[in-house]
């Protein structure tokens, strides 16, 4: 019964409620293939990415690991350059998946942007004037 019960999808053997077999991901053989697949044809899927990026007309920091090694730095650092206003965060030793690399260092850039935006937003809103006391945290 018990194997039968596992079978049917409603428990593991544990006890805990078996995810449904149309919500598991893929197999890794066709996960593989299809990552692969993307890696041969990288450079003609980040055109359209790289074409939209001077059309982005709000603060923007782009965060890079220069051990990426699926873009190199080098496009890091001419992608700051395409998006007016950007600014680069380098995150040395981290490769392309930086919030699981290094969460804190992301959560600290975008938390500096979060503080220059709403600086700017306050000194615009007093007229540009500076002098003004702003604590944002």
């Amino acid at each position: 019964a018990r194997g039968s019960r596992a079978r049917a999808g409603t428990r593991s053997p544990r006890g805990r409620a078996r995810t449904p077999a149309a919500a598991r991901p893929r197999s890794s053989t066709s996960t593989r293939r299809v990552f692969q697949s993307s890696l041969r044809h990288l450079s003609e899927l980040y055109a359209p990415v790289q074409a939209t990026l001077t059309t982005i007309q709000v603060p923007c920091t782009v965060i890079w690991g220069d051990g990426d090694p699926f873009f190199p730095i080098a496009i890091g650092e001419r992608t700051p350059s395409s998006i007016p206003g950007a600014a680069l965060v380098r995150l040395p030793g981290c490769g392309h998946f930086l919030p699981e690399e290094d969460p804190a260092a992301v959560a600290g850039a975008v938390m500096s942007l979060i503080r220059s935006t709403a600086r700017r937003e306050v000194l615009a809103g007093a007229g540009g004037r500076s002098g003004r006391t702003v604590n944002v945290r």
